[in-house]
């Protein structure tokens, strides 16, 4: 039916290799974009029909070094080169370089191309989710998990206070840091954030009309909803997993933030896919894609 590329985690910067936080591996920051480019390439010869990268995009190096804005075009520039449709999924370091009016202003997280306008729910309240359908029997839906989030939002904001009262529950005075957290509950950090009810219930009007036009759906976001690195999780994955599981159409979810690479199938037949962030990848490898073919009955 479709064909389309996706990558994760690119975390591009003009910055010299540096230790990620636990200091457990080098952060290759250039390399990045080489592995963009060499994605676009495959993906040219492989005649895809659209390209999706789950977030991360560029990394917060950026901020101190005053590059974010520059290191956000010559990755979008990359991408501009392919001549099918290019999709994105904001993420926790696009929101460590900007605010969400930046990137609303920027227009590169919303779909500008073949939407279903009546579901799309992106308008200037900065809201990034949004549905696509690549093929008539096949929809993609992109979730915005940094809605409800201190990254991004404005102090006085709903949203904002809305993630302070959920953050609560981390006992540290660094609300990046999960100590003393326990197995789901490590989820409530900083770095992650959470969907609004109105997402939801849109995600549950879009899937209920899938289901009507006896489509295929694949959804995205920045977040796991299955993971075995609880500390990556989506604040209320437990409620979208409920949306999702009312509903037969849902096939798959592909996701980033972890970094590793993840695959699980839940107790309702949906297929739970964490990509491997670039950014982590060994020296040794010089691809970090994957493409997709959709089929009638299997991805």
């Amino acid at each position: 039916l479709i064909r389309f590329g996706v990558i994760s985690d690119l975390h591009y910067a003009d910055h010299d290799p540096h230790p990620n936080f636990e200091k457990t591996y080098l952060r290759h920051y250039r390399r990045s974009l080489q592995f963009l480019q060499n994605a676009v390439k495959a993906w040219e010869l492989d005649k895809v029909g659209f390209v999706i990268d789950l977030g991360d995009v560029i990394d917060g190096k950026n901020v101190a070094i005053k590059q974010s804005l520059q290191a956000f075009e010559k990755i979008l520039n990359v991408y501009k080169s392919l001549n099918v449709p290019d999709l994105h999924v904001v993420g926790n370091h696009e929101l460590y370089n900007f605010s969400r009016s930046d990137l609303l202003k920027m227009n590169a997280f919303q779909c500008k191309h073949s939407c279903l306008n009546g579901f799309n729910n992106f308008d200037n309240s900065g809201f990034m989710y949004y549905c696509y359908e690549p093929h008539p029997s096949v929809k993609c839906i992109v979730l915005d998990m940094y809605e409800i989030s201190l990254l991004g939002n404005d102090v006085n904001s709903p949203e904002y206070k809305q993630a302070l009262g959920i953050l609560s529950i981390n006992p540290n005075q660094d609300l990046n840091s999960a100590f003393g957290l326990e197995g789901t509950d490590e989820r409530f950090v900083k770095y992650n954030g959470g969907i609004s009810k109105a997402q939801l219930q849109w995600l549950d009007v879009v899937l209920e009309d899938s289901e009507k036009k006896k489509q295929m759906v694949i959804m995205f976001g920045h977040c796991p909803l299955q993971s075995n690195y609880p500390m990556t999780l989506c604040w209320n994955y437990d409620e979208i997993l409920a949306v999702m599981h009312q509903h037969k159409c849902v096939q798959a979810y592909c996701c980033g933030h972890a970094h590793e690479y993840y695959y699980t199938m839940d107790s309702k037949g949906i297929h739970h896919l964490t990509l491997p962030g670039v950014i982590k990848l060994p020296t040794e490898i010089s691809s970090g894609h994957l493409t997709v073919d959709v089929y009638n009955d299997k991805l």
